[in-house]
């Protein structure tokens, strides 16, 4: 649907994954984001507390690995000079501003440890932009865009939006295209409200219809040189992937057989092979059934519920570390914002016409 360009890419990628980790570190440093006080002393812990586990530290020390890599590669290829430094002062500036901020959160702990490790994320993360190593995965990331995206910078918005959803998706809590079915079962005991192969067909139908509008989504800044069910194939089975792992990981052992069920599998398939057949309708058309059936599977999921509450989600996982709020916090922040950035991002594309083929 959007034009086929050359091997450079824009910084828009690097930009955009960018901000989505600055999104879910200030998320995950912030939150709940209520309760805000002044507290009686403005005091930091000490470099080491009595309570801190190794998970904490590897934790502060991964989430910004992402940061230094992308803020240097990024500073790089624009020019900067010293962008191994600029990107690590970066760090170091957000580390402190957020630390600094959790004294007026309840519940919330600042230490120079957390920054001192943050620090050390970011700069393991820069030196591996700067290294050989580092220019090649860069390089390798560029191939695949020039291969496998349209030309304008709308089809890189629409792979940063791919990249949202499969963040997501990391949450097994979150259902593949369903609409809360693990949380109701949870609610109501585990019982479904009624029986028979029947009482599927609604569910089915749902997941069906949320599987072809992301089909059609992504046919909409794929590559036109590029049969649009390959890289849909590729992207639904690493999300699958990603949630079959986190279930074995994350979720008690009681919800494993229910996670993946019959109407799962049957919407699955029948969305997939449904979006198959409308990608042969002609663009303006599959653009407005990509938007009307995001816009109907996000309005759905709010509908039916798709978690009752942030404690009942929290009930479902068998993870001891104190990490899982944070987690199941910011995995179901983007899961809601993803199919409006869906949404918004089909409109923009449907009003304007931005990269619309003509017709030969």
């Amino acid at each position: 649907m959007l034009e086929r360009g050359g091997a450079r890419p824009s910084g828009l990628l690097l930009a955009g994954a960018l901000g989505l980790t600055l999104y879910i570190i200030v998320h995950a440093s912030l939150m709940p984001f209520t309760g805000w006080r002044v507290p009686e002393t403005l005091s930091w812990q000490f470099l080491t507390r009595s309570y801190q586990t190794g998970a904490d530290l590897y934790l502060n020390i991964a989430v910004y690995v992402p940061f230094g890599f992308l803020a240097a590669e990024l500073l790089r290829e624009n020019g900067w000079r010293h962008p191994f430094r600029i990107a690590v002062i970066a760090a170091g500036l957000l580390s402190f501003s957020l630390e600094a901020a959790q004294l007026f959160l309840p519940g919330r702990v600042t230490a120079w440890h957390d920054w001192g490790a943050n620090m050390l994320g970011a700069l393991l993360g820069a030196l591996l932009a700067m290294s050989s190593q580092g220019q090649r995965v860069c390089r390798q990331v560029q191939a695949l865009r020039a291969r496998w995206l349209a030309a304008p910078v709308q089809a890189e918005l629409g792979a940063l939006l791919v990249l949202v959803w499969l963040i997501a998706q990391s949450n097994p809590a979150i259902p593949f295209f369903e609409a809360g079915h693990l949380v109701s079962d949870l609610v109501s005991g585990g019982k479904p409200e009624s029986d028979g192969p029947w009482a599927l067909v609604p569910l089915v139908v749902a997941i069906a219809l949320n599987v072809c509008g992301f089909v059609l989504f992504v046919g909409v800044w794929i590559s036109p040189r590029i049969f649009a069910g390959v890289p849909v194939l590729i992207i639904l089975a690493t999300g699958l992937l990603l949630k079959f792992f986190a279930a074995g990981l994350l979720l008690k052992a009681m919800l494993l057989e229910s996670w993946f069920g019959p109407a799962s599998v049957l919407g699955l398939i029948a969305g997939y092979f449904l979006g198959l057949v409308l990608l042969g309708a002609r663009d303006r058309t599959r653009l407005f059934l990509s938007l009307l059936l995001i816009f109907a599977g996000g309005l759905m999921a709010r509908m039916a519920g798709t978690d009752e509450g942030f404690h009942a989600m929290l009930r479902l996982f068998d993870w001891p570390h104190g990490q899982l709020g944070t987690f199941a916090s910011v995995t179901r922040a983007l899961n809601t914002l993803w199919p409006i950035a869906a949404f918004l991002y089909l409109a923009a594309l449907f009003v304007s016409g931005w990269g619309l083929q003509p017709k030969r």
